[in-house]
């Protein structure tokens, strides 16, 4: 009898141990052959299987309206062009400010107009805008191609012939940016 008690108290320690959820149920096969007591055994339920706690879903991003994002990148295009050729100028009254500064000068200009040009035509403007984006980089074309030619200057007739071209065609890309700047709600540039 002692043997039965045991085994009962066995399986209700491994059964409280486990904390797995058990049945007692009484078993008609005898423990040993000289006891015909029945004796208790455990059937287990299957364990239980984890279920993964769903994942919160995520709030979608609201996408910029395309003027958003062209307002900025045009606005930081247009900064880069102005800050570099701020800098291109203050480092020009630093030099000695002779012809060959001057081609260099213009050469340094070119180069920022056309990573504008380029940058520029990257920007995915609204399509009400492109009559007006077409016209901005016509006009900007031209001055690259006038800061070419004074950067290859022979002399300074030459020179300032060109010169006189290449600030006609700023003053029409100008105009043609403010449109861009009046289409995307930016301000025009400030005076200096």
């Amino acid at each position: 009898m002692k043997r039965i008690i045991a085994s009962a108290g066995l399986v209700l320690v491994t059964l409280v141990g486990c904390s797995s959820a058990g049945t007692l149920a009484p078993s008609s096969e005898p423990i040993a052959a000289d006891t015909a007591a029945p004796t208790v055994t455990a059937t287990l339920a299957p364990a239980p299987t984890a279920t993964p706690t769903p994942l919160p879903t995520p709030t979608p991003v609201p996408t910029p309206e395309v003027s958003q994002v062209a307002k900025e990148a045009y606005l930081h295009d247009v900064s880069q062009l102005n800050n570099g050729g701020e800098q291109a100028w203050k480092a020009f009254k630093k030099s000695n400010q002779s012809f060959k500064a001057y081609k260099a000068y213009f050469a340094d200009l070119a180069k920022r107009e056309r990573i504008f040009t380029d940058s520029v035509r990257l920007i995915q403007f609204p399509p009400e805008m492109a009559a007006h984006v077409a016209n901005l980089l016509d006009k900007d074309s031209t001055v690259e191609i006038y800061m070419l030619e004074a950067s290859k200057a022979r002399n300074w007739a030459a020179m300032n012939k060109i010169t006189a071209k290449l600030d006609a065609a700023g003053d029409a890309a100008s105009a043609a940016s403010n449109l861009v700047r009046q289409d995307l709600g930016l301000p025009p540039p400030p005076m200096k």
